[in-house]
């Protein structure tokens, strides 16, 4: 045994799991209290060792153990979901939802509608859905968490393991499920923001574009160590997001009391024909057969829209023609569209500077050992901004492109030019310290 005090408390196996994290509680605290005398102690480490050496003795069984853990994995899931039922503070009252209260509590002192087209337009935050440690729970945990938060309820179980095996796709789907609730709830908060608009100016209320916040993810995108994100499975994602978003207008228009079936009909057509695009790229496309088939289809397809600039031109017409309520919910789907474009969220690419820089040495003509951090790369590096040119390139220049960062720009050119050019794409460069990266 280590030189601290053993464990106390009796016999450990007769304890209950309660009784025996509480005997570690206050082993533990005792540990950290003996850092004053010795700062270099790790209080973590020693209640450990004194563990291994008690299973050792056969004085804790297995079993005991186990329980502990399920007994400790139950309590950490309470105690989320308790933090997350107080942090997400929820009304069953519609009449005095927490949404609204918030937009006249934020729009008390906007008393022109110059001041609150300003205020409410204006992007606040991005919050952005990533995949790690998100992915520590299983998504059947995740709905657990989430129902026992929303019902104030004590789980019956714990958190358990992580889903096996984790794929991309899988991420990507999880992702989109996030997306999509948070859409739900932005799109009640627009909808909030336009009736008090309407009720205030009446005359003028159309005018609120509002946008007060936005949604993206890079789950999917994030090509910074990973070897499992092509250039085929980026094109695969942002399509599949274009037809749930599509799937998610066309219902917000089937609710909608008013003559808005022509715009809703060519939205299906649309949606029709990004199914066959998504169904096309999700093959392997590593033969040239596969390839063209693919691209000639997304390119050529007469159904396919990139913007949905017409059909909110549409849409406000029938907001303005429409009455109370259904001009409200035909506005907030009209926010929507100019928030999402034909996207669960804004793309976040993700690379690393390595990656940027492997790709300068091609253009400036440096060997591998030349120096990227003086004066003179960025004399060169500016150089090369300023006489650049437009470069014309398709779904084979993607095939045919070696460099992973060149790909990325020409993944997002495709995208721009052939699935949804109104929605924002952001990228990140991680470690990203020099200038001329």
């Amino acid at each position: 045994m280590t030189s601290s005090q053993p464990l106390e408390g009796g016999d450990l196996n007769a304890k209950t799991p309660s009784g025996f994290a509480e005997i570690l509680s206050h082993r533990l605290q005792n540990l950290r209290q003996q850092i004053r005398h010795d700062p270099l102690r790790n209080p973590v480490r020693e209640l450990a060792h004194e563990l291994s050496r008690h299973l050792q003795a056969n004085d804790i069984s297995l079993s005991s153990f186990h329980a502990l853990i399920d007994f400790l994995d139950k309590e950490a899931f309470a105690r989320r979901a308790d933090h997350i039922n107080h942090y997400v503070k929820t009304s069953d009252n519609e009449e005095n939802s927490p949404i609204k209260s918030v937009v006249e509590t934020l729009s008390a002192e906007l008393t022109n509608i110059d001041d609150f087209r300003q205020f409410w337009q204006a992007r606040r935050e991005t919050i952005i859905f990533t995949g790690h440690p998100t992915f520590i729970l299983s998504q059947q945990a995740r709905k657990r968490l989430a129902e026992a938060a929303t019902e104030r309820a004590v789980p019956s179980q714990g958190a358990g393991m992580p889903d096996s095996p984790l794929t991309l796709d899988h991420e990507h789907s999880q992702a989109e499920e996030s997306l999509r609730h948070a859409s739900e709830a932005l799109f009640t908060l627009n909808r909030e923001i336009l009736n008090l608009a309407k009720s205030r100016f009446p005359g003028e209320w159309l005018s609120v574009k509002p946008e007060p916040l936005g949604l993206g993810t890079w789950v999917g995108y994030d090509m910074d160590g990973r070897t499992d994100i092509g250039w085929a499975s980026v094109i695969r994602h942002r399509l599949e997001e274009k037809r749930n978003r599509l799937r998610l207008y066309i219902e917000r228009l089937g609710a909608v009391e008013n003559d808005v079936a022509p715009i809703k009909a060519e939205l299906e057509k649309a949606l029709n024909a990004v199914e066959q695009h998504y169904l096309a790229f999700s093959k392997d496309l590593k033969t040239p057969e596969d390839l063209a088939h693919a691209s000639n289809l997304l390119t050529t397809d007469q159904h396919n829209i990139t913007s949905l600039k017409t059909i909110i031109n549409q849409l406000m017409v029938a907001a303005g023609d429409a009455k109370g309520a259904t001009a409200v919910e035909i506005a907030a789907i009209v926010a929507e569209m100019r928030i999402f474009g034909l996207g669960m969220g804004d793309i976040h690419f993700r690379l690393n500077a390595a990656q940027i820089r492997n790709s300068a040495r091609g253009i400036l003509g440096l060997s591998r050992d030349a120096d990227l951090f003086g004066r003179s790369a960025l004399e060169d590096i500016s150089t090369h901004i300023e006489n650049a040119k437009p470069l014309h390139v398709n779904f084979g220049s993607l095939a045919i492109e070696q460099s992973s960062s060149a790909r990325l720009f020409i993944a997002m050119a495709q995208i721009l030019k052939h699935i949804d050019a109104d929605s924002s794409r952001r990228l990140l460069i991680a470690e990203c310290e020099n200038a001329v990266t």
